[in-house]
This record gives C-alpha cells, sequence and structure tokens, in this order.
C-alpha cells in the first residue's frame, strides 16, 4: 500500500494493515522466542502455533511471564521497530518515542481468558496522540486475528453503554496485569457484525489510534496467537509523556537532526 494510501486509511477509517520495512527482526524474534519456549518447557517439539497443545491452564501465566520477560529484557520490541523508522516516522515525524514496555500477547484457541475483549484504549488512559501498533509472530487467518471497527475512532466516548466489571483473575500490579489485562475491564455495547477481522501475515501490523474499536472474545482459529503491541508518540505531543520502565513509560526511538543540534545546543549553554 502506498504511503498516501495508508495514511489516509489511518485518518478515514481508523487503522490501516501495513507491510514492515524489513522482516528479518521478526524473524529473529520468532526464533528467540521459540527457543525460550523449548528452554522453559523442555519439549523440543513445541513452537508459539502450538503453544496450546502443550501449556497447561496452570503452567499458562508463568510461562508468559517468562517469555514477556524474555521480550522485555533483550529489548526485541526496539529491535523491530528501529528497521521500520522509515514507515513510522510517516505517522509521527522524525522524533519518535517508543514504548518502554510493549505487550507480548498470548491467546489459546477457544480460551476466552486469553482476551480482553473489544475495547477502545482510550477507556484506558491512552491519547488520540499516540498511535497503537500490533504486530502478529505467526501468522493469523480471519478466525485468530483481531477485529476492529472501521470509522469508530471518531466516536465519542458516549455512543458506547460502558460496563465496568471486575475481573477477580487481575490484581493491579499482578503478573497478568502488568501483561496487559485491566483489573477493571471497560466493556463498550456493540453490534460484533459491525468489527472487520483484519488477518495478518508475518511481516505486516496494523497501525490505529487508540479510540479505534477493536478486540478478540475468543481465538476461533486452530492455533496461538503470539503477537505483540506497541505505542509510539512524538515527544512534542500535549500530554504528560512518562519516562519510566512501565507499560506507561516512553523511550527515544528515532530523533531529528533539528532536535539534536537544538539539545546540544542546550547542553552546551546550560538550558
Amino acid at each position: 500500500m502506498e504511503n498516501i494510501d495508508i495514511l489516509n486509511s489511518y485518518e478515514k477509517k481508523g487503522f490501516c494493515v501495513v507491510d514492515f520495512l524489513n522482516i528479518s527482526p521478526l524473524i529473529e524474534a520468532q526464533s528467540m522466542l521459540n527457543s525460550k519456549l523449548r528452554e522453559l518447557t523442555k519439549i523440543s517439539e513445541i513452537t508459539l502455533e502450538t503453544y496450546h497443545e502443550f501449556i497447561s491452564d496452570a503452567d499458562h501465566e508463568n510461562t508468559q511471564w517468562e517469555l514477556s520477560n524474555f521480550f522485555w529484557e533483550n529489548d526485541l520490541c526496539r529491535f523491530i521497530a528501529r528497521q521500520q523508522i522509515d514507515l513510522l516516522q510517516k505517522f509521527i515525524g522524525y522524533d519518535i518515542l517508543i514504548q518502554e514496555r510493549p505487550f507480548l500477547r498470548i491467546a489459546r484457541p477457544n480460551k476466552k481468558s486469553d482476551n480482553i475483549g473489544f475495547h477502545r484504549d482510550t477507556l484506558y488512559g491512552q491519547s488520540p496522540f499516540e498511535v497503537a501498533v500490533h504486530s502478529p509472530l505467526v501468522q493469523l487467518d480471519s478466525k485468530s486475528c483481531l477485529k476492529f471497527s472501521p470509522y469508530s475512532h471518531f466516536d465519542p466516548e458516549s455512543k458506547y453503554d460502558i460496563k465496568e466489571v471486575s475481573d477477580n483473575s487481575v490484581v493491579k500490579g499482578s503478573k497478568k496485569h502488568e501483561m496487559g489485562h485491566p483489573y477493571a475491564p471497560k466493556n463498550p455495547k456493540i453490534n460484533e457484525e459491525e468489527m472487520v477481522p483484519l488477518p495478518l501475515n508475518l511481516g505486516q501490523a496494523v497501525i490505529f489510534p487508540p479510540s479505534t474499536l477493536h478486540g478478540q472474545v475468543i481465538n476461533l482459529g486452530q492455533n496461538t496467537r503470539f503477537s505483540f503491541d506497541f505505542r509510539i508518540v512524538s515527544p512534542y505531543a500535549p500530554i504528560n509523556i512518562r519516562k519510566d520502565f512501565s507499560s506507561r513509560g516512553y523511550a527515544e526511538l528515532s530523533k531529528s537532526a533539528v532536535t539534536k543540534v537544538a539539545d546540544k545546543y542546550h547542553e552546551a549553554n546550560n538550558i
């Protein structure tokens, strides 16, 4: 898809499907996660796709936690994103901050507890000045992929009958919460028939504003869905940008020549 088509789709539909510029870091990350999974389980034949065939409900949370920490410690998201700078700059500009602690998602077939349902990220405090990127680490068909609601990004929050419920399985600050499951889910009332599935191959991603309605209730596919999602933002966005190592925190991904010069000038003049 041409750049102008991508940006028009993002602006008008509320999402766009893109091809990453360099797939090799994704393949390397996939291989590293496969190796780590085999190391953790001592099962030589396990793969990301067949995760559900070997991992019990009792072991799932701890296994995902170990893989998430491996994902963070090896900075795999930034490793992948750095190779897509020219693409990401189309949305943000040359100065980009990236989420410090992105989420590694694992959704097994027919396990409702692995998904957080349909939602808008703005319900959880995200700003429309932030940009969300969702990318799979396995191929996703129409039954295993996420669904998106076209044109929902301009809807007022008041349009949706938001039902906030307590999820007793998620405690604030717990492993599950740190891996992206809300402890007080906010589920908008929707017509699921209006949601559009977006199948993705390895090396593709969906880029969308946090106000777009998206998600999945149950993975109805044959394979476990392994994916990661992260946010990018301009350091000059009119929002409070945290710099801590958390899912809310941001760190530098790229910097323009103008900003580099300004930073050195400020440093030289103690500004």
